[in-house]
């Protein structure tokens, strides 16, 4: 496990173990609270929610890496990523990228190089599990540190929703 990054906040930031239970509740915290943060009403008891973040995160555990930043213990930010395989080349068998996914930082500890701090970390665990590249799809608000942390646009890609498709169906819970 890499040693823990401090930012100037005095948060600790640290890879979160997705198969602990106190990893996961505080995860499931921050993304609860990030829904409330946007002023949306989560259709479901937190009870409810809860329970079904801890067996997706079970269930996901080989494929995504969670971060977590803490202030005397309480978790006030969290950043993923998820890994996926690459179809193969001739000369490049192993080809392994990541999407960096639901970076969130409280409100009361915005402000304070957290967020760049959960991506640093986020950025030294990828390389060193061999990720070719990360993508993400930056807020505007997020932009401008993406960039700073070495992010940029890249040759000419694009995105179709798919849910706007007639033919769509979303995924059964």
């Amino acid at each position: 496990m890499a040693p823990e990054a401090v930012p100037e906040a005095g948060a600790a930031v640290r890879p979160a173990d997705l198969t602990s239970s106190t990893d996961v509740l505080a995860l499931c915290s921050l993304r609860w609270e990030w829904r409330l943060d946007r002023g949306e009403r989560p259709p479901n008891p937190r009870p409810v929610f809860e329970h079904d973040f801890t067996e997706w995160c079970a269930q996901h555990a080989a494929t995504h890496r969670a971060f977590l930043a803490e202030i005397g213990g309480d978790g006030v930010g969290m950043a993923w990523y998820g890994v996926y395989d690459r179809v193969p080349e001739p000369e490049h068998w192993i080809r392994r990228s990541g999407s960096v996914q639901s970076v969130y930082v409280t409100p009361s500890a915005r402000e304070a190089g957290i967020g760049a701090t959960l991506i640093g970390a986020l950025l030294v665990h990828a390389a060193a599990e061999g990720l070719d590249h990360l993508l993400l799809h930056p807020t505007d608000r997020s932009a401008p540190l993406y960039r700073r942390l070495g992010f940029a646009p890249r040759d000419q890609a694009m995105e179709i929703d798919l849910r706007a498709l007639p033919s769509y169906r979303p995924p059964l819970a």
